[in-house]
């Protein structure tokens, strides 16, 4: 599934609502210009805006530019040398200390978290305005008032997270939700169907735990209302895509739908070149192999943006020269000096002493349907495959410094929440000292205007989210 771009995150700062408001009111009247003045970094903004500014310097070679390091996407000392990576056998990832899970991309043309995803006839709606109209007209507060447990479990996710709070109309998440399509359709007149929060997905899917049971909490009028797995998973999802979080993000975003390439296929597009090999095998060696920790992938080099969590890797080499696989790293090195015939000699950097080709096979995760299933497991998950083939450029010491892409395809740019980070609204800094709710008692007062508050921007309460999540990961209690 395609979904919305990953756009710019600032690291460290938290809006008050004021202040949020007045720079998304700048961004909006002057973005380019907004963002070179203000951001070093990038900050995910609240309307989704679709084109992310590169900070790159142009030139000519394959070496590592400013915004391609890898040392800012693993947070910790860089494992560079090639022949050590085979010393300690780093050709095949290990388990993952956290295994992320699979959701939806909850696309915006059905309304995001407001899409009643359980409803059959909901689901043979085509496009935004379709979708919007079959709520409009079968509204959550009539199918609340029909007491008919079916239909009320029938909601979408942000209509039972608005039951809970008690929030409705222009206050509420669900009408935040569909107010995104509205920006895009009434200016395109479509929202099309790859734009969604597959970013929000894959930050949640490892930086919360699956939610593994359906539960049933107390809603505003006392009466229960059932979140599954799914439900849960939106509401984690949706946390990550709009809330404040810090982030290591390194590559760049292509806007072009036909980079313009070179002689020999190699994309020579400024704005597409993204990820440089060696960035890539350094990051996901490092990541995956030395650290264990996933780390999320741009899977496409073009315009559009397919955020997926990276599960594992294994590569093997090949000796470029020859154009032959090898089954050992010293077969496969070659001397630049020799390597006469180097289709890519202009771009290579002045201090490539060696060149080793490298064929990888990368699993990552990929979204799944929203189902009422009662409870949620790894077996559920699924996963894709992708085929990268690159070389490797080395200095004297054998270490990484650059390097070509041989396809086409490869990653755009590459992301992870920092360790240990915590995704958090603007309403949760009214009630951080709170304790989790326990799903037994209605929501307080101050939950509930933290929630109003958060819900202006689209955004869920991150303590709700974090006691739906514990509360499911327990055997439930007579509730």
């Amino acid at each position: 599934m395609k979904f919305l771009i990953l756009l710019f995150i600032l690291p460290k700062i938290v809006f008050g609502a004021y202040e949020l408001e007045t720079f998304l009111l700048k961004f909006r009247e002057k973005p380019k210009a907004y963002l070179q003045r203000e951001l070093q970094r990038s900050l995910e903004d609240k309307f989704q805006i679709r084109k992310l500014l590169k900070q790159r310097t142009p030139t000519i070679k394959s070496e590592f530019e400013a915004n391609d390091l890898a040392e800012v996407l693993v947070g910790d000392s860089v494992l560079s040398n090639i022949k050590i990576m085979e010393q300690k056998n780093l050709e095949n990832s290990k388990e993952l200390l956290t295994r992320p899970w699979s959701d939806s991309y909850w696309p915006i043309n059905q309304g995001i978290l407001g899409s009643r995803y359980a409803d059959q006839d909901f689901l043979y709606l085509e496009g935004w305005k379709e979708s919007y109209d079959f709520v409009q007209n079968t509204t959550s507060e009539y199918v609340l008032s029909q007491d008919d447990t079916e239909l009320i479990d029938s909601l979408s996710p942000s209509e039972k997270y608005d039951y809970v709070l008690g929030l409705s109309g222009s206050d509420s998440l669900t009408h935040a939700m569909w107010n995104e399509g509205r920006y895009y359709f009434e200016r395109q007149g479509r929202v099309e169907s790859w734009m969604g929060i597959c970013h929000g997905w894959a930050a949640a899917s490892y930086m919360l735990d699956r939610p593994q049971n359906k539960i049933s909490v107390t809603a505003t009028d006392g009466k229960k209302v059932s979140f599954y797995p799914s439900d849960i998973k939106a509401l984690a999802s949706l946390l990550w895509a709009k809330a404040s979080a810090n982030i290591n993000f390194i590559g760049g975003r292509c806007n072009d739908q036909s980079p313009e390439r070179d002689e020999n296929g190699r994309i020579i597009s400024q704005n597409c070149q993204d990820s440089n090999p060696g960035t890539w095998h350094k990051s996901i060696v490092n990541m995956l192999g030395v650290h264990k920790r996933p780390f999320i992938m741009d899977a496409t080099y073009d315009y559009e943006v397919w955020n997926q969590p990276v599960l594992s890797y294994e590569y093997t080499y090949f000796n470029p020269l020859v154009d032959e696989k090898v089954a050992l790293l010293d077969e496969a090195i070659i001397s630049n000096e020799d390597y006469k015939n180097d289709p890519f000699k202009k771009y290579r950097s002045k201090k490539t002493k060696y060149i080793v080709g490298i064929e990888m096979m990368v699993t990552y995760l990929v979204e799944t349907q929203a189902t009422h299933r009662d409870y949620d497991t790894e077996e559920f998950d699924q996963s894709n495959r992708a085929f990268y083939v690159y070389d490797l450029e080395l200095d004297e010491n054998y270490n990484i410094i650059g390097g070509e892409w041989y396809r086409g395809g490869h990653p755009d740019f590459l992301w992870t929440p920092v360790t240990n980070a915590r995704a958090l609204s603007n309403g949760d800094f009214f009630i951080l000292g709170d304790s989790h709710w326990d799903g037994k008692n209605i929501i307080s007062k101050a939950w509930k205007q933290a929630g109003a508050q958060s819900a202006k921007y689209g955004e869920p309460l991150a303590l709700l989210i974090e006691s739906l999540i514990k509360l499911s990961n327990k055997k439930q209690e007579n509730m």
